[in-house]
């Protein structure tokens, strides 16, 4: 019978070794970091895992838990990097890194980070790596958060409508009134809110009962800026 060439059996020895190496990476764990919206609030995730949180004028707070390459909580030292969003010229957004600061898990693994952007905000929170804790560094998790634009409305009578928008200084700021599928009611134009987020519409035309929403309008550069509304049915 004859023997194993000594190119095989080199061959061999470097398949094992890779075998060894890929079982070995697939048990091995990494530390890891995940992120959520607390409080209460509207949030909800992208397709690339980002935490989208809406934000109140009084801002919004992000819990976390960190845990190392064991799968166990740790008070593992953490970076975090605030990024603003700013229109940039010839369109799109220019996301910019206006704060950067160190901060420190609990011994459960657990942090909190609040945040108040007059629109859009990006968090990136990067564990630091710690050898002691058995944290291995490239493990990270973001989110943004933006400001949540509120509407109340306040019927004065014979088909009056009052709209008041709060939550942005941002002028101009349009409001439109639309029908329940989304278009723009006939005879009634979009209307700039004033100084105090208000603005009044006539609609003593619409007739009894037919069911209208609203939407505010930040024009096309900055509405992105903004959490996406929620239209709330209403009848004159």
């Amino acid at each position: 019978m004859r023997g194993t060439s000594p190119i095989r059996r080199a061959l061999l020895v470097c398949v094992t070794a890779l075998g060894l190496l890929a079982a070995s990476g697939a048990a091995a764990q990494a530390a890891t970091v995940k992120l959520r919206c607390a409080g209460k609030g509207q949030h909800s995730s992208d397709s690339a895992g980002t935490v989208l949180c809406a934000s109140s004028t009084k801002g919004r707070t992000l819990a976390g838990v960190v845990k190392n390459d064991a799968g166990r909580p740790v008070a593992a030292r953490l970076t975090v990097t605030y990024s603003s969003w700013t229109p940039a010229t010839g369109g799109g957004y220019a996301i910019t890194t206006r704060a950067t600061q160190t901060i420190v898990a609990k011994a459960d693994g657990t942090f909190s980070i609040k945040d108040n952007p007059a629109t859009k905000e990006s968090i990136r929170v990067d564990v630091v790596a710690d050898a002691t804790l058995g944290v291995s560094g490239g493990a990270f998790a973001q989110s943004d958060i933006s400001r949540q634009l509120t509407v109340k409305i306040a019927k004065l009578g014979h088909g009056v409508v009052r709209f008041t928008v709060t939550g942005t200084t941002h002028r101009p700021l349009k409001v439109w009134v639309l029908d329940d599928s989304g278009y723009a009611v006939a005879g009634v134009k979009p209307k700039n809110v004033n100084r105090k987020g208000q603005v009044t519409f006539d609609l003593s035309h619409v007739p009894h009962g037919f069911t209208l929403t609203y939407y505010v309008d930040a024009g096309r550069v900055f509405g992105d800026l903004f959490w996406g509304q929620s239209r709330v049915p209403f009848k004159v």
